[in-house]
């Protein structure tokens, strides 16, 4: 069984290597067709000015021919962690004056086996990473654990969905009152948008004390 395991590791590897040099060559093709085979429904790409561009306005501005030439994808690194695979990677390209260009390139596929099917997920490109530290709000009632305090299991729901979803990367309290939270997000304000919706939000339990823009310089995340 150990073996099996590891044959479909390998397999979902090699799936997911071959999609994102796809991917890579589709881009230096202006190849519509092969991107409308490919991404997923869902797709979403953020460019490299910060703009979100959906799956039908991704095709429109991958339809215009691109002035660099012999764009590939360079330290690929692919992590599959359960039922979902992250792939890092930079892209290097030569301009059209012949100067060698090149960028950072971030891009997630929610799983293996689905990437097969029908497509990458996300390009990510302009996502960031942010320490947002929430603090306890006036209805916390200090002195009870967090399983105590009211709409625990809600909160712990909402908080485990956006952790499995990769917005949320790792969490934690850090000196009363406050919780150290660690974010991809593409801004401040999709970050409070998303946690809005967390029902200790919602009864004031905890509000948002900071968000501040994090750069990972050691060690590396999940």
């Amino acid at each position: 069984m150990t073996s099996a395991l590891r044959a479909d590791a390998q397999s979902d590897h090699d799936t997911l290597l071959a999609l994102n040099s796809d991917y890579i060559d589709s881009v230096q093709r202006s190849d519509v067709k092969r991107f409308d085979e490919i991404l997923a429904p869902e797709f979403y790409c953020s460019n490299p000015d910060g703009t979100l561009v959906n799956r039908a306005d991704f095709l429109t501005q991958t339809a215009k021919p691109v002035a660099i030439s012999g764009l590939r994808a360079e330290d690929v690194l692919i992590r599959i962690i359960d039922d979902m695979a992250i792939i890092h990677a930079r892209t290097a390209y030569a301009r059209p004056d012949g100067s060698a260009g090149g960028r950072p390139l971030y891009r997630r596929v929610d799983a293996p086996r689905r990437a097969l099917a029908r497509g990458l997920g996300t390009c990510d490109a302009a996502v960031r990473l942010f320490a947002v530290i929430n603090t306890r709000g006036p209805a916390y009632r200090h002195g009870r654990p967090m399983e105590e305090q009211e709409a625990w299991r809600p909160h712990a729901d909402f908080m485990n969905a956006l952790l499995d979803e990769g917005f949320v990367v790792l969490g934690g309290p850090l000196e009363e009152p406050d919780v150290l939270l660690i974010i991809r997000a593409e801004s401040a304000d999709a970050i409070r948008a998303r946690l809005a919706s967390d029902p200790w939000h919602q009864i004031n339990l905890l509000t948002i004390k900071r968000i501040s823009p994090w750069t990972l310089r050691l060690g590396a995340l999940p």
